[in-house]
C-alpha cells in the first residue's frame, strides 16, 4: 500500500468516528488500567490471616496467650462472632489475669448460649473478679434460680446472693438445700441487719421469720427479738402502724427467747394499736408455746381480761386463765 493510501485511510478513520480512538473509549482503558494498578497494589500489601481457630488452640495450648485473639482475627470481630473462638479468647484472657477482656468474651457468649448454667456460674465469677459488682450479683441469682441439683456452685451462689442481695426466698433455699448449720444462721443474721438498715420492710419480716421457724435456741430467738426492737424503734418500718407496731409482735409472738426484754418492749408498743382480743390471742398462744412463767412484764398484759368487752368474750378468756395456774406454782420467782 503507498504511503499516500494509508494517509487517506487514517483520514477516512477519524472522519467517520472510530470508536477505538474516541476521547470516551481512551478514558474507559485508562480506568480498567487503574483499578488493575490499585488491586495489584491492595494485595500486596494484605497480610494473610495465617491460623485462625486451629492456630489459635495451638497457641493456647502453649501458653502463649498474649497471640491467641491475634490468630482468631475476624473470628472475634464483628456482630456474630463465633462461639468456639469467643471461648478461646475467653480461656486466654482467664489465664493471663485479663478479667476485662474475659467479661466482655463471656458477656458475648452467653448471649448464644445463655441457657448453659455452667457458663452462667463462670461469667458471674468473672465479673466478681472484674470488679462489676451488680453484675455479678444478678448472674450469680440467675445461677441460684435456675439450678436445682446440689453443689458446691449452687452453694456458693446462693451464700453470694445472701451476702449482696436483699432476696429472701434464695435464703430460704440454701436452708432447704444445705441445712440449718451455723453458717445459715450466720448468714440470715447478716441478711437481716443488711435489710433492717436498708429499710425494707417485707423483706425484713420475711427473713426474720425465717430465722424463727428453722432456728429455735433461746439465745438465738432473742437475737432476732433484738434486731426486730431496734429496727421499730428507729423507725426501720416505717411509720405505717401495722409496720411499725402490729407486725413486729406478731412476727415474734411464737418464738421463746432467752430474754423477754425486746419481747415486752414490742408487746409495750403494739398494745395500744390492737385490739383487747388480738393482744390476749397473742399472750394465750405464747403461754401455751412457753410453758413456763413468764416475766412480771409480760405476764401483766393478763390484765386486759378485766376491761370492757363483750361478756361472752371476757367469759372465754376467764376461762382460758385458769388454765394457766399449774405453770406458775412451780415458778421460783417471786415477781411471777
Amino acid at each position: 500500500m503507498k504511503t499516500s493510501d494509508a494517509s487517506s485511510i487514517g483520514r477516512s478513520s477519524r472522519r467517520s468516528g472510530d470508536p477505538a480512538q474516541s476521547p470516551s473509549h481512551r478514558r474507559f482503558l485508562a480506568g480498567i488500567c487503574l483499578a488493575a494498578i490499585c488491586a495489584v497494589l491492595i494485595s500486596s500489601s494484605i497480610t494473610p490471616v495465617v491460623g485462625g481457630i486451629p492456630e489459635a488452640k495451638k497457641l493456647l495450648d502453649d501458653k502463649k496467650y498474649s497471640e491467641v485473639d491475634k490468630a482468631l482475627g475476624n473470628a472475634l470481630r464483628g456482630k456474630s462472632p463465633s462461639p468456639e473462638a469467643l471461648q478461646i479468647s475467653l480461656d486466654a484472657a482467664m489465664a493471663s489475669g485479663r478479667f476485662v477482656t474475659a467479661q466482655r468474651r463471656v458477656t458475648s457468649l452467653l448471649k448464644v448460649k445463655g441457657n448453659d448454667l455452667d457458663l452462667v456460674f463462670r461469667g458471674a465469677e468473672i465479673a466478681r473478679l472484674a470488679c462489676q459488682d451488680s453484675l455479678a450479683l444478678s448472674r450469680y441469682l440467675d445461677y441460684a434460680q435456675r439450678s436445682s441439683a446440689k453443689s458446691d456452685k449452687l452453694r456458693y451462689a446462693l451464700a453470694y446472693v445472701a451476702a449482696n442481695g436483699k432476696f429472701p426466698q434464695q435464703y430460704k433455699k440454701y436452708i432447704r438445700t444445705y441445712g440449718k448449720d451455723e453458717i445459715a444462721w450466720s448468714m440470715g443474721t447478716n441478711l437481716l441487719g443488711r435489710l433492717i438498715t436498708d429499710g425494707e420492710i417485707n423483706p425484713t419480716f420475711d427473713v426474720a421469720q425465717t430465722l424463727l421457724e428453722n432456728f429455735r435456741h433461746p439465745r438465738q430467738v432473742y437475737e432476732v427479738h433484738r434486731r426486730i426492737q431496734y429496727a421499730a424503734e428507729n423507725n426501720r418500718l416505717g411509720s405505717d402502724v401495722q409496720n411499725a407496731y402490729v407486725l413486729p409482735i406478731k412476727v415474734i409472738a411464737r418464738s421463746v427467747p432467752s430474754d423477754y426484754e425486746s419481747y415486752g418492749r414490742l408487746l409495750a408498743r403494739a398494745a395500744s394499736k390492737i385490739s383487747r382480743d388480738d393482744l390476749l390471742a397473742i399472750l394465750f398462744d405464747h403461754q401455751q408455746i412457753a410453758q413456763k412463767p413468764l416475766p412480771s412484764g409480760v405476764f401483766g398484759f393478763f390484765r386486759e381480761i378485766r376491761n370492757p368487752g363483750s361478756d361472752e368474750k371476757k367469759l372465754a378468756a376467764g376461762r382460758e386463765f385458769p388454765a394457766l395456774g399449774p405453770i406458775y406454782p412451780n415458778s421460783t420467782n417471786p415477781r411471777e
